[in-house]
């Protein structure tokens, strides 16, 4: 629906009655650098089009509505 890349969700509590006793989200570990270990090496144009895609990703979620949720 969006083409927004996310690692996959194993499992996740929004409440702290669980087991864990507390929030919790397991997902898989994103592919890929941080981005701080090489932001200060990239050329002002590399950073000002990593930038653009990040407020793209954001349009793209800002542009959802939600009509319901679940609380589980």
């Amino acid at each position: 629906m969006l083409n927004i890349p996310v690692p996959k969700v194993f499992a996740w509590s929004a409440v702290a009655n669980n087991p864990v006793e507390a929030e919790y989200i397991i997902m898989e570990e994103a592919a890929g650098t941080q981005l701080e270990e090489v932001w200060d090496d990239k050329r002002i144009s590399d950073k000002t089009k990593i930038v653009k895609s990040l407020v793209e990703i954001e349009k793209k979620l800002l542009s959802v509505s939600f009509t319901r949720f679940v609380f589980r």
